[in-house]
């Protein structure tokens, strides 16, 4: 019997796991698939969060021009991907109390005074 050990149950380990169920499932019997996560549930960083009745996504929550490999994976996961309307594009810092919002341009948020030196 092959055996076939993937470590840690996070978005590759789960992929890779996939793809291995696809590639042996035709040897029935003949492959063994282990996985291995030191927590008690899958997902790695990916984690949906729920917080006095608010849902927090945790971890990455976007991809930038995934490929055909990605977006094939995704399918076949039954994920929706969901495009970000314009106000996602804002980003906030809490800083001594008080929201600011981040500005994208590199050059404006080290003017902003948000960052310090250290």
């Amino acid at each position: 019997m092959k055996r076939v050990v993937i470590i840690g149950g996070g978005i590759a380990g789960l992929s890779a796991a996939c793809r291995a169920h696809e590639l042996f499932a035709a040897d029935a019997g003949a492959t063994e698939i282990l996985l291995l996560e030191e927590r008690s549930e899958l997902g790695g960083k990916l984690r949906t969060e729920s917080n006095s009745g608010h849902l927090f996504e945790r971890g990455p929550n976007a991809f930038i021009d995934p490929g055909p490999e990605l977006t094939e994976l995704v399918a076949r996961a039954g994920v929706e991907v969901l495009s970000a309307d314009d106000a996602a594009k804002r980003r906030f810092l809490c800083k001594k109390g008080a929201l600011h919002e981040v500005e994208t341009n590199p050059i404006a948020l080290l003017k902003s005074g948000l960052l310090s030196a250290g």
